[in-house]
């Protein structure tokens, strides 16, 4: 867009302001409101993201992980399972948000000082949620 148009807007649109005294309030009183409302009604931060585990280590560094995401007011660690279908079906029931797997030899890795990974398998449904969900457990995993 050239820079003559957007001046010649401009002053088009300053002269109707002149022109029309009741375009003040709306003016400055609508994006004011907008800001307040939208300040406390827009929020980002999710609270008991209900959570299924499947531990197959079952050791007790494995079961202090798991505590740790249970105890933090950002997940509901609400179902523990034996088999990963059974995350994948509470996924698609919509009986939970996230489902964590950690494997056989988490505690041996960790005290090796190696990386173990655990997988997060994440409902994709509301990408904002997730993204936030799998940004809590980074943060809770470090």
């Amino acid at each position: 867009m050239k820079l003559s148009r957007i001046i010649s807007t401009t002053i088009k649109e300053l002269i109707q302001l002149s022109r029309d005294r009741k375009l003040y309030p709306l003016l400055f009183i609508a994006p004011t409101l907008q800001i307040i409302i939208l300040g406390y009604a827009a929020t980002f931060d999710i609270r008991n993201i209900s959570t299924a585990v499947l531990n197959r280590d079952n050791t007790p560094l494995s079961r202090e992980y798991i505590r740790r995401f249970s105890h933090n007011g950002y997940f509901s660690v609400n179902f523990e399972v034996t088999h990963r279908d059974e995350i994948y079906r509470l996924l698609d029931g919509g009986r939970i948000k996230v489902g964590i797997e950690i494997p056989v030899d988490f505690q041996r890795k960790v005290k090796r000082g190696m990386a173990s990974p655990v997988q997060f398998i994440v409902d994709g449904t509301e990408s904002n949620s997730g993204t936030i969900a799998l940004n809590y457990a980074r943060i809770i995993s470090e």
